[in-house]
């Protein structure tokens, strides 16, 4: 089976392939793998009328409802549940910025019951986001590190960035060890930590 590096030249060739039988985690399996679908039995159906997406998972995870987002070509991201509780994280480097607007019209696709994003970083790539939540119809919300930071970390966390992603690590691997979220094969990247506590500020500070 061919394999593809980015997901522009994955949709390219959703038109070659039949993604009843072959899903995007078969075809592109190195990007966001917690994200897909893991067999084709859990395939989603693409229509061409995006808002028209016919989905086939029995078992689709209704319960995440907050996406929160550490921005950039390297991303990282992190999923909550009504109650507030980590529910999944993941960390992916888009290898150009034509390749994010696909990518992310299909982390939305992959979690249908989301009702709000809060994303923390670069003021053009958030753009991209907004327009692609206003189409879904999800509350989108752009931060500053600040914002939670001076809820999150002590004072004497947040006197450098470096400090400052030290002590988001250590927070976010807390808020694994209390969830039900799958526990880190290896150590996490920066902006998937960050994302992680986002979101955890966002469930208890950040007004809707």
């Amino acid at each position: 089976m061919e394999l593809f590096e980015d997901f522009a030249d994955l949709l390219a060739a959703f038109d070659q392939h039949d993604v009843r039988t072959e899903t995007a985690a078969d075809l592109c399996p190195n990007l966001c793998p917690n994200l897909w679908p893991r067999s084709s039995e859990d395939a989603m159906t693409w229509d061409p009328a995006p808002r028209r997406t016919v989905r086939k998972r029995a078992d689709a995870p209704a319960e995440a409802t907050l996406l929160a987002i550490d921005l950039g070509l390297k991303c990282g991201f992190a999923v909550f549940d009504t109650e507030g509780t980590l529910v999944g994280y993941h960390s992916t480097r888009f290898p150009r910025p034509s390749a994010l607007k696909a990518a992310a019209w299909n982390v939305l696709m992959r979690w249908p019951n989301l009702e709000r994003i809060v994303a923390e970083g670069d003021a053009a790539i958030a753009d991209q986001w907004r327009k692609l939540a206003d189409k879904r119809g999800i509350a989108f919300e752009r931060i500053g590190a600040e914002a939670w930071r001076v809820d999150m970390l002590k004072p004497s966390e947040r006197t450098d960035g470096s400090t400052a992603k030290a002590a988001a690590r250590r927070i976010a691997e807390r808020i694994i060890a209390s969830s039900n979220a799958p526990k880190p094969k290896a150590r996490m990247t920066h902006d998937v930590c960050e994302a992680i506590v986002i979101g955890a500020w966002a469930t208890s500070f950040a007004r809707r």
